[in-house]
């Protein structure tokens, strides 16, 4: 695992909020993240305890290999357009094809992807003051290859 502190010169709001949208993907990660994700989607559903205000969320951002990869798996009896459980391991292939962010009301973001979680926290230390707290986490065996304690 590695984890850290930072120091972001922005309300912590604000940068919460980069977490949970695409439409800056194109233009601030043009060649590093916006060419493996489809432009400007993101899926998202509250999710909370029974009972409880619905002030969770889970985001699900879609990489442009799922729609390669349910194009091969379409076997023709739906119309030509494959639902994700007509995938013989969709589960799986969720995480492999796509970043699944929950965020857990106010300031903390978990991004799940396919070979680690990160987490990371936002701070305020003032009105345009915020310290991120981030920390990676990796399968032990994966860690060990990486050269990670």
């Amino acid at each position: 695992r590695g984890e850290g502190w930072f120091a972001y010169g922005g309300n912590w709001k604000l940068m919460l909020d980069l977490f949970l949208e695409t439409y800056h993907l194109l233009h601030n990660h043009r060649d590093t993240l916006w060419p493996a994700f489809l432009d400007n989607m993101g899926l998202f559903q509250r999710v909370s305890p029974e009972g409880a205000p619905q002030c969770h969320q889970r985001n699900l951002f879609v990489k442009r290999t799922l729609v390669d990869t349910l194009a091969a798996t379409d076997d023709g009896d739906d119309g030509g357009h494959p639902l994700p459980d007509h995938h013989p391991n969709w589960e799986e292939g969720l995480r492999a094809h796509s970043n699944i962010l929950y965020h857990i009301y106010p300031n903390t973001l978990v991004l799940v992807q396919p070979d680690h979680v990160s987490v990371n926290q936002m701070w305020p230390r003032g009105a345009d003051s915020t310290a991120l707290s981030h920390a990676t986490l990796v399968p032990a065996d994966d860690a060990a290859v990486a050269g990670i304690d």
